[in-house]
């Protein structure tokens, strides 16, 4: 069985608002902008809220703060938290403004689940920069001579597990990996099982877990490991832990390969031998909403 893997993954630099002083003393005494979930308050004070906060800030950011609150369920434990978050979501929703109508692509961009934190905070906890710190030593696989197709979804095959999420762990390396085995267990064994993400966090001895890994180094791992359990037998919870895999894997692999990282022969060995394993430049995702 032939695992791939694909290394090509960048990082941004932080953009922050205002101070948080000046914002905590526009937010005194409104908490309603601030609890987002509670009642409306009387016009008395729903005209004080905009006279604050200027009545392009109050309909832009104050009323799409609240519903953020609201649709992720986001709470914080003081009013200068809140407030903290407040201005890294308006410089987020500022970025998002400049992507949705500079960026050439078919996203919108608007306020996701990680919209409350900085550039800095979602590099950290939900980006690798182990993808740049070294390369890989896979024996690169031949790629088919004839011309991918217009359109081609594994999904649609049946070879894709549903979305999951990887939390606030640097795990996006196993999601990866697990994924492309996932595909091409399913195409050599007509059997879809979603597998553990967590074994590589907590099992993988090469790799750091939540702080980052390479999809490289876990498929050398799982060959060691004797393979992966699945996801309902070792369940993800996240966080860097001690190993607990019960020697009972339901997938293994004997072999991984790496391919051209040309956008065009990607497309052509993906359509021919199934889904792969890919690095992206994920710095736009955190105010990406679909």
């Amino acid at each position: 069985m032939k695992l791939i893997v694909i290394l090509a993954f960048c990082l941004a630099t932080a953009v922050y608002g205002k101070g948080l002083g000046d914002t905590l003393k526009v937010f005194q005494g409104i908490g309603p902008v601030i609890a987002g979930g509670q009642e409306a308050q009387a016009k008395v004070e729903e005209e004080a809220k905009q006279q604050l906060l200027g009545e392009d800030d109050y309909e832009n950011y104050a009323g799409l703060w609240a519903e953020f609150k609201y649709t992720h369920s986001k709470s914080y434990s003081s009013l200068e938290e809140e407030v903290e978050r407040y201005e890294i979501f308006q410089a987020n929703m500022v970025r998002a403004k400049v992507l949705q109508t500079e960026e050439q692509g078919t996203a919108t961009y608007g306020p996701s689940v990680y919209a409350d934190m900085s550039e800095e905070e979602f590099r950290v906890h939900l980006m690798d920069p182990k993808f740049f710190a070294k390369g890989h030593n896979l024996r690169y696989d031949a790629i088919p001579s004839d011309p991918a197709p217009e359109s081609f979804d594994w999904r649609e095959k049946g070879a894709v597990t549903e979305v999951k999420n990887q939390g606030q762990c640097g795990s996006c390396w196993a999601f990866s990996t697990t994924g492309n085995i996932e595909g091409q267990w399913f195409i050599k064994k007509n059997q879809l099982v979603s597998l553990s993400e967590q074994e590589l966090v907590s099992c993988d001895k090469v790799d750091q877990g939540c702080e980052g890994g390479l999809p490289s180094d876990a498929y050398k791992q799982i060959i060691k490991l004797g393979g992966l359990e699945a996801e309902k037998d070792y369940p993800y919870d996240g966080v860097d832990e001690r190993c607990q895999m019960k020697t009972n894997p339901v997938v293994y692999i004997n072999d991984s390969v790496a391919i051209s990282k040309d956008e065009g022969e990607m497309a052509s060995w993906l359509a021919q031998n199934g889904p792969i394993s890919i690095g992206i430049n994920a710095a736009v995702m955190q105010v990406g909403v679909t």
